[in-house]
This record gives C-alpha cells, sequence and structure tokens, in this order.
C-alpha cells in the first residue's frame, strides 16, 4: 500500500520570492506605464504615459482617474474627452459610442519640475 506524502514548498536560492500560481494578465485590469517627460521647461512641462485596457473585454463607457503629486492643468490623447479635478487629479473618458483604444498614450500638463511628478494611485470605472 502506498503511503501518502504531504507536498512541501521549497524555496531554491536564486528565485525570486514568492509563489506563483498563475500567469498572465488579470481579467478586467488595467495597467499603467511610466511617467515619461515630454518636454520641459524648468517649472512646468508635459509627461506622457501608456494606459493598457487589452484585459478589459468592454472598453466604453470607461473612465480612467489618475491622480499625480503635483498639480495638473492639463490632461489629453488616447481619443478621449478629459478634465482635472482637485488640480493633481485626471479623468480620461471614454463614453457614447467611443470605445477606448487597447493601449492609449495620455498627456498630462504639470506646473511643477516634470522629473518629480509621479503617479500616486489609480482606478477606472466601466459605467
Amino acid at each position: 500500500m502506498n503511503q501518502y506524502v504531504k507536498p512541501i514548498i521549497s524555496i531554491a536560492s536564486g528565485i525570486t520570492e514568492g509563489i506563483y500560481t498563475a500567469s498572465g494578465v488579470t481579467p478586467n485590469a488595467v495597467t499603467l506605464g511610466a511617467l515619461k517627460v515630454l518636454n520641459d521647461w524648468g517649472t512646468n512641462g508635459q509627461l506622457i504615459f501608456a494606459a493598457d485596457f487589452s484585459a478589459l473585454s468592454n472598453r466604453c463607457p470607461l473612465t480612467l482617474t489618475v491622480t499625480f503629486n503635483a498639480t495638473i492643468s492639463s490632461a489629453w490623447g488616447g481619443g478621449c474627452s478629459s478634465d482635472i479635478k482637485n488640480g493633481n487629479t485626471a479623468y480620461f473618458k471614454w463614453e457614447n459610442g467611443n470605445t477606448a483604444p487597447e493601449t492609449a498614450e495620455l498627456t498630462v500638463q504639470v506646473s511643477s519640475t516634470p522629473s518629480t511628478v509621479q503617479i500616486t494611485g489609480y482606478s477606472y470605472t466601466q459605467s
């Protein structure tokens, strides 16, 4: 008769810490690329970043909300309408039959040194 042996997890040196149960894109996830300085005018400038919507099965209507650590004066790109609220939050909206692309290049104009600007958070809604 065979004896049951409990499975064990062993960590070999040289591999990344963590246990991976699946790979690939999380369903219905939106990811943002790194900010890149497009124009630097010293005390203000423009930054560009990519938003990847390819994992979404429905990309209209869609609102992407991105918060920065700096004041945003305007935002545009990706074939969407945009709005600024609270000075540091940009809203990118695809609605009324205007479907977001799988990947959108989005631009923000900032009222501070572009190299110090960071994305501090983001979220999206599909309604």
